[in-house]
C-alpha cells in the first residue's frame, strides 16, 4: 500500500501559503551530524546539556529560533554556528564551548556573512516529504550552481505539509510547495532579483499577520510589472480584533512610496499537518488570516 505524502494532499487542496511562514526575532543556525539529528532536533545524539539550556534563553529572551544545518566534512566536535539578523559567523567552535559563546556573543563578533543562505528542509527523521521533495530540491539547486548563494540542507523550518521548505536568510523571507524546476527562480530570489510570488509564505521576521501585508505588497508589485517582494514601512493595525483586522502601511515602490489599506480576516481550516497525521487519517485545526480587501 503507497503511504500518504501530506505536502501532496495540502497541494491537491490548493491550501494557500501565503502569511504561513514561522515568526521569530533572531534566528540561529547551527551545523551538527544529520545522522545525529532527532525528530526534536534538541533531542539530537549528543548535544550538551549546557548548549540546550542557553538555546532556550536565546528563545525566551530574545526570541531566536534554533535550526540546525548539515554539518559539512568530518565531525569533530566542532560546529559552524551563524546568527541573524546580525549576519555574522563563528566556525570550528568546541561543541562544549558554544554555550559560552551564545552568552557573551555581542553584535560584532565572529565573521560578517556576505552572502545569502538558502537553508532547504531535509529534515527525514521528522517527516519524509521533507526527506523526499526537500533532498530533490537540494540536488536542483546543486546543478544551478551560484557561487554568490550558499545552499544548506536544514532541520525543520515549519510546515510540514508544505515541503519541500525554504528559508532565505538574511532576508527572512520563506517558501513552500517548491519543485526542482524552480531551483534557478529560488537562487534569483535569494539575490533579490525575484519574488518567487507562487510559492512565497512571508519573512520569517513578520508575525502571521503582519505578513499578509507583505503579500499584497508582493502582489501589487506584480501588477505594476515588478517582480520583487517591497521594502515595507511600519505595519499599524486598526480595527483590530481576534477575527478581523485592518492594516495600514507604505511599500516602496521602484523610487515612490505607495499606501496600503488591507483588510484581514481570520478563518479556520482542517489540514493534514504532517505525514504521520496522512498515515493516521487525522486532521488538525489551524486559524489562519487572509486578505478580504485591500486598496
Amino acid at each position: 500500500m503507497t503511504r500518504p505524502y501530506c505536502s501532496l494532499i495540502a497541494r491537491d487542496a490548493r491550501e494557500p501559503l501565503a502569511g504561513t511562514a514561522s515568526h521569530a526575532q533572531g534566528c540561529l543556525l547551527l551545523s551538527y551530524p544529520k545522522r545525529m539529528w532527532a525528530r526534536d532536533t534538541m533531542a539530537s545524539e549528543g548535544m550538551p546539556r549546557s548548549l540546550l539550556d542557553a538555546i532556550e534563553r536565546l528563545a525566551q529572551d530574545h526570541g531566536v529560533v534554533t535550526r540546525l544545518l548539515a554539518h559539512e566534512g568530518e565531525w569533530r566536535g566542532r560546529v559552524e554556528l551563524t546568527l541573524f539578523p546580525q549576519a555574522r559567523r563563528h566556525q570550528g567552535v568546541p561543541i562544549d564551548e558554544v554555550a559560552r559563546l551564545l552568552d557573551s556573543a555581542s553584535q560584532g563578533d565572529g565573521e560578517l556573512v556576505r552572502t545569502p543562505i538558502v537553508a532547504v528542509c531535509t529534515h527525514g527523521v521528522r517527516d519524509r516529504c521533507c526527506a523526499l521533495f526537500g533532498g530533490e530540491l537540494v540536488r536542483a539547486l546543486a546543478l544551478v550552481g551560484d557561487p554568490d548563494v550558499e545552499i544548506r540542507e536544514a532541520s525543520h523550518l515549519g510546515g510540514d505539509r508544505f515541503a519541500p521548505t525554504v528559508l532565505v536568510l538574511p532576508s527572512g523571507h520563506m517558501y513552500g510547495h517548491l519543485t526542482p524546476d524552480d531551483a534557478p527562480a529560488l537562487i534569483a530570489a535569494a539575490l533579490g532579483r525575484s519574488a518567487l510570488r507562487e510559492r512565497f509564505r512571508g519573512s520569517l521576521w513578520l508575525d502571521p499577520l503582519e505578513q499578509m501585508a507583505q503579500i499584497a505588497a508582493v502582489e501589487l508589485a506584480a501588477r505594476e510589472g515588478r517582480d520583487e517582494v517591497p521594502a515595507l514601512g511600519p505595519i499599524a493595525r486598526t480595527d483590530h480584533g481576534r477575527d478581523r483586522s485592518v492594516l495600514r502601511c507604505s511599500m516602496a515602490l521602484g523610487e515612490a512610496s505607495v499606501d496600503l489599506e488591507i483588510t484581514c480576516v481570520r478563518e479556520h481550516r482542517l489540514v493534514v499537518g504532517d505525514c504521520r497525521s496522512a498515515d493516521r487519517g487525522r486532521e488538525g485545526s489551524v486559524h489562519v488570516w487572509r486578505i478580504a480587501s485591500k486598496s
